[in-house]
């Protein structure tokens, strides 16, 4: 699943784990419009990943949360409403991008 993440982002974006079962993707540069397509890039990837073993019918989802960095924020500002972002996609059903809107 990770390469099918790394296939869609650049060199210079940062991909890691945050917490369990959720993963952060910096873009230096980039605006919400360009996070967005890249998150339904990926969401389109991760939906047609086939797993040995399991039954055709497995297919994996994601919920994405975007938001970008304001410059008088501490990067646990920036993480929690992504986070809120995140929680809203999941809430819509799971398996969507939801872009924070700008206050």
């Amino acid at each position: 699943m990770i390469h099918s993440v790394r296939h869609e982002i650049r060199e210079i974006d940062s991909i890691s784990r945050y917490g369990g079962e959720e993963f952060v993707i910096i873009m230096s540069g980039t605006d919400a419009k360009g996070a967005e397509e890249c998150a339904y890039r990926i969401k389109n990837n991760i939906k047609n990943l086939k797993f040995p073993g399991f039954p055709e019918s497995f297919r994996m989802t994601i919920s994405t949360g975007i938001t970008t960095y304001r410059p008088v924020e501490n990067i646990d500002e920036l993480i929690a409403r992504s986070d809120s972002a995140m929680y809203e996609a999941k809430s819509m059903g799971r398996n969507q991008v939801v872009t924070e809107n700008p206050a």
